[in-house]
């Protein structure tokens, strides 16, 4: 309800949620193979990619996915869902995009 009421105060092309940044600038050390994901939420599994979300400070499994984009869109959405305006997510979206 909160959520509705504040997106109702912005244009429908402002950007409410953006990246940190910080997720998206993973790197591997010098001499070692990066194994892991380049996104919030998301880590390998064999050939898929698992969603991970932390929701009243335990982590929960939310599945998986075949690429990591998708998992990383499925986190996003659970995480807009359950932390609100708060929400640390991968991408951007507008108020067109979270309200659909």
């Amino acid at each position: 309800m909160q959520l509705l009421k504040i997106l109702g105060q912005r244009s429908s092309e402002e950007v409410i949620f953006t990246t940190t940044g910080k997720e998206n600038s993973r790197k591997p050390k010098h001499g070692t193979k990066f194994r892991g994901s380049n996104y919030r939420g998301v880590s390998a599994n064999g050939k898929s990619w698992q969603v991970f979300i932390v929701i009243g400070g335990k982590k929960s499994y939310a599945g998986t996915e075949a690429t990591q984009e998708k998992a990383a869109a499925l986190y996003d959405k659970l995480a807009i869902a359950f932390h609100g305006m708060k929400a640390k997510t991968n991408f951007s979206y507008t108020k067109f995009e979270v309200c659909e």
